[in-house]
């Protein structure tokens, strides 16, 4: 929900999920409804190196983080 709310807003939403398929049947789902950019990056978060892996990730997309939520 809070997704849909960021990209009805025009924001670039970066998604994660340690399961992948859901990860990309969500973002598909979304992006037939809304105009706005998504990344999806897997990652299961109760892996420490996996969490790093994403801060780097998504600090190469983006030049800030806004919002951050699980």
């Amino acid at each position: 929900a809070l997704s849909q709310v960021h990209l009805q807003r025009g924001a670039y939403v970066i998604m994660v999920d340690k399961d992948q398929i859901k990860l990309q049947k969500e973002k598909e789902r979304l992006e037939k409804d809304f105009f706005g950019q998504i990344t999806t990056i897997y990652c299961d978060l109760t892996k420490p190196d996996e969490v790093k892996q994403l801060a780097q990730q998504a600090v190469n997309e983006v030049e800030s983080i806004d919002w951050l939520y699980n």
